[in-house]
């Protein structure tokens, strides 16, 4: 399930033009990947997610649309930092060579994980006895 429509995506984030049927395959992925990403489970979705979803949806559109997420993304990152399976790394094809995150080889937008992070749902803290904050 997408957590945003292209209505708000053109009309409250102002996204760039990206036609019907890419929108609906590019969010569908794009909100899988923030379910994947997050290690709470998102059970309410707030402005933050959506506008997380959007920032990938973006970057996905600009690496190719569905081969960013098909493996055939332009951006072939180097690993710098890895927890579990989230890579935070150079990417010799960035437009300002920044730091760019990766899960399973997909590009994440760096906003979409501090919009997620943000929002409390990357945390990797263990707790003992079963006791969260």
């Amino acid at each position: 399930m997408a957590y945003v429509d292209k209505n708000y995506y053109d009309t409250e984030f102002g996204g760039e033009p990206i036609d019907e049927a890419e929108f609906k395959m590019l969010a569908r992925a794009a909100s899988d990947l923030c379910d994947a990403i997050v290690t709470v489970p998102i059970k309410t979705v707030t402005e933050n997610i959506k506008r997380a979803v959007c920032y990938q949806i973006e970057l996905f559109h600009r690496q190719g649309g569905v081969e960013a997420y098909t493996g055939l993304a332009i951006t072939t990152p180097g690993v710098v930092e890895r927890v579990g399976d989230l890579l935070y790394s150079n990417s010799p094809y960035s437009a300002s060579s920044t730091r760019m995150f990766s899960y399973g080889g997909l590009p994440v937008s760096s906003v979409t994980y501090a919009l997620l992070r943000a929002e409390g749902l990357t945390c990797r803290a263990v707790y003992s006895r079963g006791e969260a904050p």
